[in-house]
């Protein structure tokens, strides 16, 4: 217990030193600044990975291990591997509040299907099976019917 303690106080210190953000929602625009600046350069470097059912790397990746290699990466913060795990993970919020760096899962109209990283502006940043790793908009006729819900993973 006393580890976990430790682990969690040299954690903190460590994304508050390094300029990684966590936040709970109502930190000011810097933090989200610092989010969407960290969010567009993973981004830059992974533009046009194609997609890859089961895919880990650059050279193929698929929706959910994009997600969990990008919060491990930028936040460390773990994640399980599937979007249906991934769902499980932090707290609902309202469309109309999510926040760069909050998860948006789409449905198929049974089950989660697709994860991505909400971007602002009713973007978001995920893994296309046609585009590979991009940007959409989750306004698009596609996505608009398949935004299932929002998650923060990210909080103090």
């Amino acid at each position: 217990m006393v580890f976990r303690i430790f682990k969690l106080v040299v954690l903190i210190a460590t994304l508050q030193i390094t300029g990684c953000v966590v936040f709970t929602g109502d930190e000011d625009l810097s933090s989200q600044n610092e989010v969407k600046t960290l969010l567009n350069n993973h981004y830059q470097n992974w533009q046009g990975t194609p997609y890859r059912y089961g895919g880990t790397t650059k050279n193929g990746i698929d929706c959910s291990a994009f997600i969990q290699q990008t919060y491990k990466k930028l936040f460390d913060v773990k994640l399980p591997r599937s979007s249906r795990s991934q769902i499980k993970v932090g707290k609902r919020v309202p469309y109309s509040q999510a926040m760069y760096g909050d998860l948006v899962f789409f449905h198929n109209g049974r089950k989660v299907s697709h994860v991505g990283i909400f971007m602002g502006e009713s973007k978001f940043l995920h893994v296309s099976t046609r585009k590979g790793v991009t940007i959409s908009s989750i306004n698009s006729k596609y996505w608009s019917k398949r935004l299932y819900r929002v998650n923060r993973v990210l909080a103090n």
